[in-house]
């Protein structure tokens, strides 16, 4: 599965900076339309973005959903969601979420993660989709997630 293997890759760098990064694979397993390396790039942005908004905890998850698609017909999507207690986004910046040079990270950083990660998802007919879940006591508040049509349902 390479969602696994992508937050394998992942695990040593997160212990090596007091980060913990957790697997939760849904039920089910599905071909998606994109490539190993525009996948495998995708979630690493996501996951970097967990890390830079100094996350102590990251939370991969997988499922299988039906999701409109970009002509709005229903069809499974495999959803990867990236959950964190980073410093999440500030009020009001949800629109400008996803924007060429729009960062959360000031001069540090470079607003291309999440455009790179839109870009390729949406090549592929998938959904991006950043919602802020309410930050109780060390619970994930920041939730980035994507949709990817299961091939064969574009």
């Amino acid at each position: 599965d390479l969602v696994k293997e992508v937050v394998t890759h992942w695990y040593q760098l997160c212990r090596q900076n007091d980060k913990r990064i957790n697997f939760a694979p849904g039920a089910g397993t599905a071909t998606i339309f994109g490539t190993r390396a525009s996948i495998f790039e995708v979630i690493s942005c996501l996951i970097t973005n967990s890390i830079d908004a100094k996350a102590g905890k990251i939370r991969v998850e997988t499922r299988i959903e039906k999701r409109p698609n970009l002509d709005d017909q229903l069809v499974d999507h495999v959803l990867i969601a990236v959950c964190d207690d980073g410093k999440g986004f500030l009020p009001g910046s949800a629109d400008k979420i996803g924007s060429l040079g729009w960062t959360t990270k000031g001069v540090e950083g470079h607003g291309m993660g999440l455009v790179l990660v839109e870009l390729l998802t949406t090549q592929v007919g998938g959904r991006f989709f950043v919602k802020q879940l309410g930050r109780a006591s060390g619970e994930p508040d920041t939730e980035v997630m994507v949709g990817i049509p299961v091939s064969g349902q574009h």
